[in-house]
């Protein structure tokens, strides 16, 4: 049986916005679902709000087809971190799990967040050939900068 393939992402962006309001752009599901899908995409966002514990479904409607992210906050710092754990399904199939970091700095009048994510490609499911990796997803615009990015296998 093969082993589950890993990836650590991780992403850096300066907004020019003041951290309160870019860390409220994550607490409202109506604003979530205008940022939140790639471009091209239809975003809808269900869930108990993002707090510790809450959970959320975020549904995905993309040219390639449906996606649910299934998350689960696990802390939440007011204008500070918020870290969850994100289940991705694809045509029903649990696909990945993720465990995320979002970080958020002030920065002059602007904010940095920081995105880190490591990513467990569910063995059953691997990418198409010709597939894009997810630095090459039309949802990283060129101003943001791609920090560190590597691929590995679990030792066990």
């Amino acid at each position: 049986m093969p082993q589950p393939n890993f990836e650590s992402v991780t992403l850096e962006r300066v907004l020019d916005a003041p951290i309160e309001r870019v860390f409220s752009a994550w607490l409202k599901p109506e604003v979530k679902a205008q940022w939140f899908a790639p471009k091209g995409a239809i975003c809808a966002v269900d869930g108990g709000g993002v707090k510790t514990g809450a959970h959320e479904s975020i549904m995905l409607r993309t040219p390639q087809g449906l996606q649910l992210l299934d998350i689960t906050y696990c802390d939440v710092r007011h204008n500070a971190r918020i870290s969850y754990r994100c289940d991705t399904y694809v045509a029903g199939r649990h696909v990945a799990a993720s465990a995320v970091v979002v970080k958020f700095e002030a920065h002059g009048g602007q904010t940095l967040i920081t995105i880190r994510e490591e990513i467990m490609h569910v063995a059953m499911m691997t990418a198409p050939p010709g597939s894009r990796t997810i630095d090459q997803q039309p949802f990283i615009a060129p101003e943001e900068r791609l920090v560190a990015r590597s691929r590995y296998h679990a030792p066990f």
